[in-house]
């Protein structure tokens, strides 16, 4: 019985270990699995601001070309004093062409054709216009007149997006940002839950078995006292048989005279 508690005393100090090191595994697993689930969200939330970035960016370059091109356009060529080089013609040519405003001039070309070079102006859609009447006598003072009122504009263009064209680029984002945020905080709850329900689980098998350690001295015991009063019965059975054995021994001896003849000579009375 002695072996018996202690091969029992064994198997649950070894079960208790191996309760311990599940808890202490899950522990471990989560730490690493909320590390790697921080990474995660965090290398997506970079690439979200890097994104942010760039569209704020976009945003502020074709904020600053619209206003650039619309404040060029304040600039009338009717009203370009170059009365050396541009006369009341001439300016009218050029407005049948499309050139209006400084925001129709981006540069020149001298192509060469049957009758020699021919002086183009090219328009703010990229397109080389030879327009009849103007040379590079008067084309190139009033690329330069162009140039002077580019100049004059740039410097006055804002180079920081305005607040509420910044909001419009920020609440396209917001959005992916929140749903970032709920999508990282639902997994990190469902690590955590997994985490504790095995963490609860080995728990309350560690307590279980150390319950067990703790009453099996009174279970070893309760085990021994039963069988040794198992044993003091059989014990009592086993005396009170051979008891009758004796007895039954003995009054056999008392029979041990008596044999066939005796026993007919007592019936016959001689």
């Amino acid at each position: 019985m002695d072996r018996a508690h202690q091969d029992k005393l064994a198997k649950l100090k070894r079960d208790l270990t191996k309760a311990s090191a599940q808890e202490q595994t899950a522990q471990t697993s989560l730490q690493q699995d909320l590390k790697t689930l921080a990474a995660d969200y965090d290398a997506q939330r970079s690439a979200l601001a890097n994104e942010q970035a760039e569209a704020l960016a976009n945003a502020l370059q074709e904020y600053r070309t619209k206003r650039f091109e619309r404040m060029l356009e304040a600039f009338r060529i009717a009203d370009a004093a170059l009365p050396i080089f541009l006369n009341r013609e001439l300016k009218t040519s050029l407005a049948m062409h499309g050139f209006v405003t400084a925001a129709d001039i981006i540069n020149f070309q001298v192509r060469m054709t049957r009758d020699g070079p021919r002086f183009h102006l090219v328009n703010r859609h990229g397109k080389a216009i030879a327009v009849p009447g103007l040379s590079a006598k008067q084309g190139v003072p009033l690329l330069l007149w162009r140039r002077n009122k580019e100049a004059h504009v740039r410097a006055l263009i804002p180079t920081t997006l305005p607040s509420e064209y910044e909001a419009a680029v920020l609440k396209k984002f917001q959005a992916a940002k929140v749903t970032l945020q709920l999508e990282e905080i639902k997994k990190k709850q469902a690590l955590e839950q997994n985490a504790r329900r095995v963490t609860e689980k080995a728990r309350a098998e560690q307590a279980r078995l150390a319950h067990e350690i703790q009453e099996l001295p009174t279970q070893s015991r309760r085990v021994i006292t039963s069988a040794e009063q198992e044993l003091a019965q059989l014990r009592k059975a086993l005396a009170e048989k051979e008891w009758a054995l004796i007895l039954a021994r003995r009054k056999l001896e008392s029979f041990a005279h008596i044999n066939f003849v005796n026993y007919v000579k007592a019936i016959l009375g001689r």
